[in-house]
């Protein structure tokens, strides 16, 4: 831990530390709100948007049921205030291009406010992402100190990925905030194990939940962490008042001891103010971090069974938050009225008695066999390393991560683990030292297991691959560990510092020079070409209409050859445009996705128009003029054949 500061500095620091974060969240909204003023609505939110409006008129959650309804819900509010048009009685199809089919009516009925209407439905998302950062400030000063809090939240307000899908109304960042709120507050229930933390995990753990089925993941999580708890030996009963010291493990003979066995007393447990104390370190006026945590009881078979039972308590709480997330639709309804498509749910169903009645809404049941489904199966070809890959590889997302991560990112990243933390005055007495080392440790594995366990599904277990955004919930979690980088820069010479000062300022460039850009940022290790290397959501997601509609207006043109990928018509923006032909001399703008020839649809004059694979892939012999931004190339046909 690093040694509390002079009491002096220690009185300076929060108000200089919480203007510093005050601006770099700002900083963070007023990047989204540029993102956001430049951004035509992109593929998903196309959809999401008037599917979270269809559940707020008619509760009916089976449109779209590829993600849980809360971020639509979220998303779709501020639209009661406009009233759009919407098809209440549509007859819903369970068909893959349905959503689209349904959103396409939806932009037609309200084309006129189609720019109002996405504004509105991204205003929540920009609300998320500032939660999000917050939430990353506070952790990562509780386990850091000031400094490791400042670092962090300026890791996630500079980061593209996470500014690009900040202002966009899709499901990504809702559920990196629930997946990240839910692991800080399973934290401070094992380490504080009282009834309402454990309520607070509970409760943030099932609306988790409801924002994409990949936070299932937690369950496993959670559990891991508490078994690992229960082995140390330590033990969570749920109690109502400030929770009792550590008793002895079994073998300890003096009565007094911690749980490494070393006999000094708990620092925990001393009775010293906790992080909200005013003057202890990890308290909000202290620039050492707060991870000694609170003690535990431990004793006999009985506080084991005690434990397991607030385990199971933790777990029930969840599932009841998530069943009212679907508003109880269809819960309780057997095994056997169910006939899913995917092989996990239908190997589950196969050992379970047919008339078992299943605790979970029969419309998340839906949603999560046809996304299981996906997963198993593949939908679209990969684009990856200059080829097309039917079912995608286990490489896809590592090298998203490490072509789409900022470089002074990439290398906190990397080098938060393998750091070695200086030791803290602060942890006095025989043994104290270790045991805030083991402490830490204790605390970072609610970091460091989660991002693994991601990475190696999506990775591993999937053949969906479609961008850096899947692994967004890794983002906040790998700036909050990469905190401790902190104390140990200032443990270390000159050089260090100076290496590590330079790194940190120039770190923010990343986003300001790519804004607008965030959502197709690459960074320098991609060499100007990302689209070579990735595609789909990760550079060009339909997000670039505006960009044409203001190239138009400066060149003066009255309208251009377009293959544009995406769903909204781009005669709502007044382009004027008809598709780019090889025997039409002339400027043409094709979108990345197809230049490369990937297979999906178009709209044309408000109608769904399929493209097939390589329908345009043609004009990669012409020399490119222009990137226009937002995954728009600008061709030159008859301009010389490469």
């Amino acid at each position: 831990m690093i040694p509390p500061p002079p009491a002096g500095e220690r009185r300076r620091s929060p108000v200089a530390a919480r203007a510093a974060g005050l601006l770099l969240l700002g900083a963070f909204a007023a990047l989204c709100a540029h993102g956001l003023r430049w951004d035509s609505p992109t593929v998903d939110e196309f959809a999401h948007l008037p599917a979270g409006y269809y559940y707020l008129e008619t509760g009916n959650f089976e449109l779209y049921n590829l993600n849980p309804p809360l971020p639509r819900l979220l998303s779709a509010l501020p639209l009661l205030a406009v009233a759009p048009s919407i098809d209440t009685g549509a007859r819903l199809r369970d068909d893959g291009w349905y959503p689209w089919v349904f959103a396409t009516d939806f932009m037609r009925r309200n084309g006129g406010r189609l720019e109002l209407i996405f504004l509105l439905g991204r205003l929540p998302v920009v609300a998320l992402g500032g939660l999000l950062l917050l939430l990353v400030w506070r952790w990562a000063r509780q386990l850091h100190g000031e400094g490791g809090g400042l670092v962090a939240l300026a890791g996630c307000a500079f980061c593209p990925s996470l500014i690009a899908h900040a202002h966009l109304a899709t499901t990504d960042v809702a559920c990196a905030l629930g997946v990240a709120g839910a692991l800080y507050l399973a934290q401070r229930w094992l380490e504080r194990p009282r009834l309402p933390p454990l309520l607070a995990a509970g409760v943030a753990l099932g609306l988790a939940q409801l924002t994409k089925f990949s936070a299932v993941l937690l369950y496993p999580v959670v559990l891991l962490l508490a078994a690992a708890a229960l082995a140390r030996g330590e033990r969570f009963p749920i109690g109502l008042g400030r929770p009792r010291r550590r008793q002895a493990i079994a073998g300890a003979k003096d009565g007094s001891t911690d749980a490494a066995g070393s006999g000094a007393p708990d620092a925990a447990g001393s009775g010293a103010p906790d992080a909200a104390g005013s003057g202890a370190p990890g308290a909000a006026g202290s620039d050492a971090p707060d991870v000694a945590g609170a003690s535990r009881p431990v004793g006999g078979a009985g506080a084991l069974a005690a434990s397991l039972g607030a385990l199971a308590l933790l777990l029930l709480v969840s599932l009841v938050v998530l069943d009212a997330g679907y508003l109880f639709q269809g819960l309780g309804t057997a095994v056997g009225s169910f006939h899913f498509r995917s092989r996990l749910l239908r190997g589950l169903a196969g050992v379970l008695p047919g008339g078992l009645p299943l605790p979970l809404p029969a419309p998340y049941l839906h949603g999560f066999d046809s996304i299981q489904l996906i997963n198993e199966q593949g939908e679209f070809p990969t684009w990856f390393w200059g080829q097309w890959l039917p079912q995608g590889t286990w490489l896809y997302y590592p090298a998203a991560l490490l072509l789409k991560t900022p470089l002074p990112l990439l290398i906190a990243w990397i080098a938060a683990p393998f750091v070695r933390l200086p030791r803290s005055a602060a942890a006095t007495g025989p043994g104290g030292m270790a045991r805030v080392g083991t402490a830490r440790r204790r605390h970072e594995a609610f970091l460091w297991l989660p991002i693994v366990l991601m990475l190696a599904v999506f990775s591993l277990g999937s053949k969906v691959s479609y961008g850096i955004r899947y692994l967004l919930p890794i983002v906040p979690l790998a700036c909050v560990y990469s905190g401790r980088l902190v104390p140990w820069v200032r443990g270390r010479g000159r050089t260090v510092r100076a290496a590590a000062l330079a790194l940190l300022l120039a770190y923010p460039l990343s986003a300001l020079l790519a804004t607008p850009e965030t959502l197709d940022y690459f960074n320098l290790l991609a060499g100007g070409r990302g689209d070579f290397y990735l595609l789909d959501s990760n550079l060009d997601w339909g997000q670039g209409l505006k960009r044409l509609r203001a190239y138009l207006d400066r060149e003066g043109l009255p309208g251009i050859a377009l293959a544009y990928f995406g769903h909204v018509d781009p005669e709502l923006y007044g382009i004027r445009w008809r598709f780019p032909d090889p025997n039409r001399s002339g400027l043409a703008v094709v979108s990345a996705n197809f230049v490369h020839g990937y297979p999906y649809v178009t709209n044309v004059r408000g109608h769904m128009v399929p493209i097939p694979g390589g329908a345009f892939a043609w004009i990669a012999r012409h020399p490119r003029r222009a990137d226009l931004g937002g995954g728009l190339y600008l061709y030159e046909i008859g301009g010389g054949q490469k």
